[in-house]
């Protein structure tokens, strides 16, 4: 497979963050309750991946737990299934998004503004498209995975070399600064990991664990602190 970064780089006046959600002035991202929101109803499952209604309860009540780790719950195109109240408090609910906007791809790709921003997301954003395509390239014909390509050039048409870009490659694990826009002294480092329930084909987990010891004590801090 062809590495990363084989199509070249965007801009960096067009590197923004994730959507970020405020907790307050000077609030770190909290811990919050085990609750979890699915997103949107999946699209059918990629050829060759049996049919199923999504990721099961228990893959939702393991994520839920994850009480100071952000994390999704994703299909293999990065549509968004669910999400976590760690993700929720540091990236907003993604539920509020329009349906055919749920996926991560289109959420880094737009980058709108928010109190947390990712300080340099091309690897992150480059990589998961890299995954995606591995995922994908092989159903030219699917209808979600056209649609979200599209949708790609539409919001990022100074990153079309990238979208038109046939580069696979597996995602690695990859550490990001978020930092606080009410905040400069506020900066958490993230580690974006994908992982793969085994009984679930075609489901994916994006785990954001803390990089660094300061980072995983302000996100295991309780809402009021």
């Amino acid at each position: 497979m062809a590495g990363a970064g084989a199509c070249g780089h965007v801009a960096a006046g067009h590197r923004r963050g994730l959507p970020g959600a405020a907790d307050g002035p000077g609030r770190p991202p909290a811990r919050p309750g085990a609750g979890r929101v699915p997103a949107r109803s999946p699209a059918p499952p990629l050829a060759g991946r049996p049919e199923r209604a999504g990721a099961g309860p228990q893959t939702l009540a393991l994520v839920g737990s994850w009480h100071a780790t952000p994390a999704l719950v994703m299909d293999e195109r990065f549509d968004i299934l669910a999400g976590n109240a760690a993700h929720r408090r540091l990236w907003g609910d993604p539920g509020e998004l329009p349906d055919e906007r749920r996926n991560l791809l289109l959420q880094l790709a737009a980058g709108p503004g928010g109190r947390y921003r990712i300080a340099d997301r091309e690897p992150l954003l480059r990589g998961l498209y890299e995954q995606f395509r591995t995922a994908v390239g092989h159903v030219p014909d699917d209808p979600r995975a056209s649609e979200i390509v599209r949708l790609l050039h539409r919001e990022r048409p100074d990153a079309a070399h990238w979208w038109q870009c046939r580069t696979v490659a597996d995602f690695r694990p990859t550490t990001v600064e978020v930092t606080d826009t009410g905040d400069a002294a506020h900066v958490l480092r993230l580690t974006f990991s994908l992982l793969r329930p085994v009984a679930e084909p075609g489901v994916l987990l994006l785990a954001q664990t803390a990089a660094d010891t300061a980072t995983g004590e302000l996100l295991a801090r309780p809402p009021d602190h």
